[in-house]
């Protein structure tokens, strides 16, 4: 489901105006939309979210440890990336920005037209 939000966002960047660009960076904290979609993209690499573990690891210890993190280490912290990477999403600011920048160029299509009908 993240990947597809990913490519939405690939494909809506490629059309937006500067106004839009500059009212979405605004309500994402300041990330334009090809960061928002980098993110999401680095939190559901495994290489990232191992090195987010591990990283978790050395800040949880003591000590300096060789010990490879396991699967439950590795979930958390790719929970945790992740959330990180929707965070912006919660601001319902940016979720408006982005609709309407995804409507600006949608087809409308009346359905009465559709089925050769008058309209109402």
């Amino acid at each position: 489901m993240l990947f597809t939000l990913v490519g939405r966002l690939g494909r809506l960047n490629k059309r937006l105006t500067e106004t839009e660009e500059e009212k979405i960076k605004m309500a994402a904290g300041g990330y334009t939309i090809h960061e928002l979609a980098k993110r999401l993209v680095e939190a559901l690499e495994p290489d990232k979210q191992i090195e987010a573990a591990k990283a978790a690891q050395v800040q949880d210890s003591t000590e300096i440890t060789y010990i490879e993190p396991d699967e439950r280490a590795v979930q958390t912290a790719a929970l945790k990336l992740i959330k990180e990477a929707l965070l912006p999403f919660s601001n319902p600011d940016l979720r408006e920005a982005l609709v309407q920048a995804q409507q600006r160029d949608d087809l409308i299509i009346d359905e009465s037209l559709r089925h050769g009908c008058p309209g109402p």
